[in-house]
């Protein structure tokens, strides 16, 4: 038999999530921060980078929809205040396009991409299952 242990620790509700957004001529600068953050961060601190058309969504401009972005999303699951002090570089850094990292619930942190994948793909588990 085959199983699996885990140990479950407490989030939230409340915690520092979001992205920040900048537009892809910059990412070997705003890899190189994800890079000196990650490196450094507690635990309760998770960064992902990534690049990718920027999608329509409400909080990046229209005229950069469909275009290159580089992300850095952040959540920080201690609390609050060490998040926002943790958080600061990246929101501070050059010319955001978009900033969405702000003290949100945890539940919002783990829907905030769901929008921008595409349907239909059984992202919810049931992968390879047809419905």
């Amino acid at each position: 038999m085959t199983g699996i242990d885990y140990v479950l620790y407490p989030v939230g509700p409340e915690v520092v999530g979001g992205i920040v957004a900048w537009p892809a001529s910059v990412a070997p600068e705003v890899l190189e921060l994800y890079r000196t953050l990650a490196a450094k961060a507690p635990p309760e601190l998770t960064l992902v980078a990534f690049m990718r058309p920027a999608p329509p969504a409400p909080w990046l401009p229209k005229d950069m929809h469909g275009k290159p972005i580089v992300a850095i999303l952040a959540c920080y699951s201690g609390r609050s205040e060490e998040g926002e002090k943790l958080v600061a570089p990246i929101k501070s850094f050059g010319n955001p396009v978009g900033d969405v990292l702000v003290r949100r619930p945890y539940a919002q942190v783990q829907s905030l991409l769901d929008a921008t994948q595409p349907k239909g793909l059984k992202w919810s588990g049931n992968f390879g299952q047809s419905s």
